[in-house]
């Protein structure tokens, strides 16, 4: 459970309307699960992501891969992370450029590679069309139903 204070920092570090110079504030706080926060969120200026890039605490380096804002260029640098528990978060992530999936996937940790694996092999399935069309857009015969 989060004091009062250390949950105002956390909404505040989420939130789209935080002005920079207090996100650069709240990118230094003691308290992790703020840090985290600032790094997810997708209106965090770029100097501030590539602070958090370096941060001690791997969650904190972990949840910088599910920004959809981070460039490309900082995602390679945590395909090359010394927490594999980093590496397997952008794994995990279907935004993850095809390239750095196909790095990962030859990753040293069996976890990370098969993570890897798994998502290139979702996101394949998400974008194969299927037999006979989407249920949405295909026509039903009426001697079919009922």
């Amino acid at each position: 459970m989060l004091d009062s204070s250390t949950y105002t920092r956390y909404i505040a570090a989420g939130s789209p309307y935080t002005p920079a110079i207090v996100l650069i504030r709240l990118a230094a706080d003691a308290a992790e699960c703020v840090r985290c926060r600032v790094a997810e969120n997708p209106l965090a200026p770029l100097e501030i992501l590539r602070l958090l890039l370096n941060d001690k605490s791997s969650e904190v380096r972990a949840s910088l891969s599910e920004n959809i804002s981070l460039p490309n260029e900082l995602l390679a640098e945590l395909a090359f992370d010394d927490s594999a528990d980093v590496r397997y978060t952008l794994a995990e992530n279907a935004n993850t450029p095809e390239h750095l999936l196909i790095q990962l996937c030859a990753d040293e940790n069996p976890y990370v590679s098969e993570r890897a694996k798994h998502t290139r092999l979702r996101i394949q399935a998400i974008s194969m069309p299927r037999p006979g069309g989407d249920i949405l857009t295909r026509k039903v015969d009426k001697r079919q139903v009922g």
